[in-house]
């Protein structure tokens, strides 16, 4: 099969959520994220811009994320994706480092990660 030179604009990820629960206990979940898909050279500018201070968790998972699916209420109803439910689901902290670990590993690598997961 012939390799075909084509632009991926998005890349859609499934990110595994630990709901924690009581006595320690979690419940497993996941959501799906359709995520933009960097080139190199986009990857770099972010890159400076979270060492520069310039960008945030918050602001780089509002650039990247281009929906999510996944997400309800608690009577079932799915809930569509928005800035609004991104600035939901960043306040409970098991969503955040999710979303923040699934970002750094599409922008660096998931072996990257893991030596910064090592290293600290």
């Amino acid at each position: 099969m012939s390799f075909v030179l084509a632009p991926r604009n998005e890349i859609k990820t499934r990110v595994a959520l630990n709901i924690p629960g009581d006595f320690g206990k979690t419940e497993k979940a996941h959501i799906e994220v359709t995520w933009t898909r960097l080139p190199v050279s986009d990857k770099k500018a972010i890159t400076e811009e979270f060492q520069a201070g310039t960008l945030n968790d918050e602001d780089a998972l509002d650039r990247l994320i281009l929906n999510i699916n996944g997400c309800q209420t608690p009577e079932g109803e799915k809930i569509a994706y928005t800035s609004n439910l991104l600035i939901q689901l960043l306040e409970e902290d098991y969503i955040r480092k999710a979303l923040v670990d699934e970002m750094m590993a599409l922008l660096y690598g998931k072996e990257a990660l893991e030596a910064i997961r090592r290293k600290n």
